[in-house]
């Protein structure tokens, strides 16, 4: 069986998850989701599909949201989800099931993998004692995941029910103005033009100017840009000073860049 695992990355935890699962599903590869931002259609023969990516603002991605709807598979596939999360579960199962329907397809099975938050904005990275114990749950949790699809099965792990309403008008309240929050984003004296921030967005959305990066409001919110940048010069808002940054350990600043290349 021919599978094929498309990814969304910022700071490497759907990676890593999409290597991992690549490497207990036989035959199978991965492929980024960013690489296929600009086309306006993407046709798939294999004969299973999944899609990695973590997840934003309690629902999907807004560059993954694009991809799904414009991705061809065939009616009989076998498709599924895995979606690294920080926090509650959220409601982005939901989400990829009515866009898959939309499609005439459907979503053969979904898991949530608990990574931790890199949204420091709002939250602060947890301590290594207590990445490292997410990080073997994620191991073993893909194990029985790639048995799962291996088999084919059927799996429906829940979103928030109780909540989803007000998740999804959360969400979707978010989702409008997603790609102009990029102005909150600035850079402190310590930027030395390295142009890395350029160089790990996975939609171009940054640009050097006087040695110093734009946004260009197309932003998805991944924050590649303020994680991976040497010299944490790059700040969004006041939330982000003084605090600590992060990208998975087993991930690099080329593995975020590659993503994008063709």
């Amino acid at each position: 069986m021919k599978t094929t695992l498309y990814y969304f990355s910022g700071t490497g935890n759907s990676l890593k998850i999409a290597r991992d699962l690549s490497a207990n599903i036989p035959n199978s590869s991965i492929e980024p989701i960013a690489r296929y931002y600009c086309r306006s259609s993407v046709r798939d023969n294999s004969e299973a599909v999944g899609f990695i990516f973590p997840l934003y603002f309690f629902g999907i991605p807004a560059i993954v949201a694009d991809f799904v709807k414009k991705i061809e598979l065939r009616a009989s596939i076998y498709t599924f989800a895995v979606i690294t999360r920080g926090g509650t579960p959220g409601c982005a199962l939901h989400q990829l099931r009515i866009l898959r329907k939309e499609e005439s397809g459907t979503l053969n099975a979904g898991f949530y993998v608990r990574m931790g938050t890199n949204f420091i904005p709002r939250y602060r990275i947890r301590s290594q004692k207590r990445m490292k114990k997410y990080f073997e749950r994620a191991g073993a949790k893909v194990i029985k995941i790639a048995q799962i699809v291996n088999s084919k099965k059927n799996n429906r792990a829940n979103d928030m029910l109780l909540i989803r309403s007000i998740l999804l008008l959360l969400y979707n309240r978010w989702v409008r103005t997603v790609h102009y929050e990029d102005r909150n984003f600035w850079v402190d004296k310590r930027c030395n033009a390295c142009s890395i921030c350029e160089k790990v967005c996975p939609v171009n959305n940054i640009h050097l100017k006087d040695g110093k990066p734009v946004w260009r409001s197309q932003c998805q919110q991944c924050l590649a840009c303020l994680h991976f940048c040497p010299v944490s010069a790059i700040q969004w808002g006041k939330g982000t000073i003084r605090k600590n940054r992060y990208h998975h350990p087993d991930i690099c600043v080329n593995d975020i860049i590659d993503q994008k290349r063709r």
